[in-house]
Parts: structure tokens; C-alpha cells; sequence
């Protein structure tokens, strides 16, 4: 039932660590197949190989880029994603709701299950967590939100899984967005960042920038993304939420 892809160890107390995770998942009743990522086997061609096999939940046991990677490898698909997390982003931690290796082990074995979105930026990245752009002076920004067109100047981009668009800019920037938030809710907290939510996304900067997950360069601008609803069947840990 469990196919597990375990990152490769970079040093002596990961190697230790993944072993007390297998020991973990021994004691819990929910071992299976257990396969290493390395030069010869990316994780891309682990998750295919686990949906090939007929497995119907597959694990990453990782950080984000290993888990984006196989949840991309396995969307759409009728196949659940199950995660042990080590040293991975708030990101992931909001997705599977704990960050400790023992509760994500007792969550696989309870298989509370939720079915979430995910992104695709063109023409074949799929995300689950977040992507960035960002550039070491202002950003000009050309964007087009569904049927809504706009200009403005930001720092930085980041756009999640379900297509959440933040424009962050620092408190000596102020963007057109934030000052019309204020005057519309006479609400002198709001900060000067802008929000917006889409369903599909074209994107172009002054100049071509990379696309980032985490330090992982994906693409770069232009970008179009698009959410992909409903797309990945994920097991969360509810213990702590």
C-alpha cells in the first residue's frame, strides 16, 4: 500500500534520521517499499515508478523541492500523497499539519484524508507550495488576473498552489492597491502589500527574471499559471490543528 521516496541523505545525522524513520514506520505496521533518490533515479522517475506499480499511497520523505516533486509527478492522478517532513518550509507544514517526523508517521498510518489544489506554470511545472520572484531593486509588473489587467511596482511575487498572488513591498513603498485598500476601509493598519486570487495568471516583468521554488530556479518571466482545483488527495495530521 505504501511506497515510500526517501530523499538523498547529505550527511551522517540524516542518513541516522531516515533510519529512525523506517524503524518508526516498522513499529507503526506501515512499512512498504522503500526506494532512495540518487543520480541514477530522480524522484520524478521514483513516483512514476510507484504509480506504475499500483501503489495507492506514495510518501515523500523529504524537503519541499522532494516533496513539490513527487506531488507533481503524481496530481491528477488516483493516488494519495502522504509526507514525513525534514526541515521543510511553513508551507508544508501547513499542508500536512505537523512538522515531527513520529506524528507524520502516525498520520500516514490514521490516513485522514484531503483533497487540495495545486498550480501549473506553463508549459509543465506543477507546484504545491510557492513560487517566487524576486530581483535586488523594484520590480515593474504587466499582469493580467482572469479578466482584470493592471500595472504596479513590487519587491518581490509570490504565488501558492492555489493561486494566491502577494505584490510585497517594503513600508517606504506604496503600491496604488494598498492605498485604495486604506481609503476604501479607512483602516490605517493595512500594509502596503496587495493581495489578489486567480484562476489563471499571465505575468511579465521589465526585465527576465528566474522563477523560483525555493532555490530551485523553475522558470523564467514571462510567466502563465493556472490552478488546477481538486488536484492532489493529500494525508493530513489533524493532532494539532
Amino acid at each position: 500500500m505504501y511506497y515510500y521516496i526517501f530523499g538523498s541523505p547529505k550527511n551522517y545525522s540524516k542518513n541516522k534520521l531516515q533510519e529512525k524513520i523506517k524503524l518508526q514506520l516498522t513499529t507503526l505496521g506501515i512499512s512498504g517499499e522503500t526506494t532512495l533518490v540518487s543520480p541514477a533515479r530522480s524522484a520524478s522517475e521514483l513516483a512514476l515508478m510507484g504509480v506504475e506499480k499500483g501503489y495507492s499511497t506514495i510518501v515523500a520523505v523529504g524537503g519541499d523541492e522532494l516533496v513539490n516533486e513527487v506531488a507533481s509527478n503524481i496530481q491528477g492522478r488516483d493516488v494519495v500523497l502522504g509526507v514525513i517532513p525534514i526541515n521543510t518550509s511553513d508551507d508544508i507544514y501547513n499542508l500536512v499539519g505537523t512538522a515531527d517526523y513520529k506524528q507524520a508517521c502516525e498520520g500516514l498510518k490514521k490516513r485522514r484524508l484531503k483533497t487540495i489544489n495545486m498550480a501549473c506554470l506553463e508549459p509543465n511545472v506543477n507546484f504545491l507550495t510557492k513560487i517566487v520572484i524576486q530581483n535586488n531593486k523594484k520590480l515593474s509588473i504587466q499582469a493580467e488576473i482572469d479578466d482584470f489587467y493592471f500595472t504596479a511596482q513590487a519587491e518581490k511575487i509570490i504565488i501558492d498552489h492555489n493561486l494566491n498572488v502577494e505584490l510585497i513591498n517594503s513600508n517606504e513603498s506604496k503600491s496604488f492597491f494598498s492605498v485604495f485598500s486604506k481609503l476604501w476601509s479607512n483602516n490605517e493598519n493595512i500594509n502596503n502589500n496587495s493581495y489578489f486570487n486567480a484562476t489563471r495568471l499571465k505575468l511579465r516583468t521589465h526585465e527576465i527574471l528566474p522563477v523560483k521554488i525555493g532555490d530551485l530556479t523553475v522558470s523564467k518571466t514571462p510567466i502563465t499559471a493556472y490552478k488546477k482545483p481538486d488536484a492532489l488527495k493529500i494525508i493530513k495530521n489533524y493532532s494539532n490543528m
